[in-house]
């Protein structure tokens, strides 16, 4: 009886020891980290693409080709990596995470126009943030049933394995999401 008591308090001591050194993480603090990047990115990303849809189509697709993935370099700092990704990409460099597949099937049956976001751990004390991007008029250029035939030329010659089309107003067209690693996501 006596070893077991022993065994017991052994036992308590290492796991209150353990506790003590494991960096502690608080899923709020990780998820307001994440959704600050997130809201970075995707703020000025909106703001490059309604200044080039203002111009027409043409300066749309050079900001979504070239802006955004120097956007998201540029707010990708501190543990954090950002980036936007869709179930049906246009350019193979947004293919999603593994994480990802999974987050996206949930969010597309969110209410639509939600802006509920997932955070999800990674294993070895990373996490990924992910948020939905709703398909707006003004995607639908690009996006949708009916692409202008000047826009559609452009895209081919853009993105050749061109699969981002065939969207309705209101749909899931893909996510932002941001992932945090180790450093990130500690207090």
């Amino acid at each position: 009886m006596r070893l077991h008591a022993t065994t017991f308090a052994l036992t308590a001591l290492t796991l209150v020891a353990c506790s003590k050194l494991a960096p502690r993480v608080d899923d709020a603090m990780v998820a307001a980290r994440a959704q600050g990047a997130v809201a970075g990115y995707r703020t000025a990303l909106k703001a490059e693409l309604g200044a080039a849809i203002a111009k027409g189509p043409v300066e749309a697709i050079e900001v979504c080709a070239s802006r955004a993935p120097a956007l998201a370099i540029e707010h990708s700092q501190g543990g954090v990596r950002v980036g936007r990704t869709s179930a049906k990409l246009r350019n193979l460099a947004n293919a999603a995470p593994e994480w990802l597949g999974p987050v996206m099937a949930q969010l597309a049956t969110s209410p639509k126009g939600s802006t509920e976001g997932r955070l999800v751990p990674l294993g070895g004390g990373r996490f990924g943030y992910a948020e939905p991007i709703w398909t707006q008029a003004a995607c639908l250029t690009c996006h949708g049933t009916a692409i202008p035939i000047d826009v559609d030329l452009q895209l081919q010659a853009r993105y050749p394995g061109d699969a981002a089309r065939g969207y309705r107003e209101g749909e899931l067209r893909g996510v932002y999401y941001a992932e945090l690693d180790r450093s990130a996501a500690k207090r």
